[in-house]
């Protein structure tokens, strides 16, 4: 925890065109690639290879990865 703040994760979508984040589900029910401050935090990584899992494989025909990284403070060291 970072003050009191559970961990969370982010999924990265790396692809052709640059890098971008799992966004959440829109009205559809599929989720859209978005900037990082859009990106949804998950509370588990099973949860975040879950939505992974769920991306349609057109992404991965178009050469996007997938990985799953720390969400916000978390990314950086704690200052002493």
């Amino acid at each position: 925890m970072v003050d009191d703040k559970p961990i969370q994760f982010v999924v990265t979508a790396i692809g052709p065109t640059g890098v971008f984040w799992l966004g959440k589900p829109g009205s559809a029910g599929l989720r859209t690639l978005v900037p990082r401050e859009q990106a949804e935090e998950f509370p588990t990584i099973a949860e975040a290879q879950q939505a992974i899992k769920e991306m349609p494989a057109a992404f991965k025909l178009a050469g996007v990865h997938f990985a799953i990284e720390l969400s916000g403070d978390f990314r950086r060291a704690p200052a002493n």
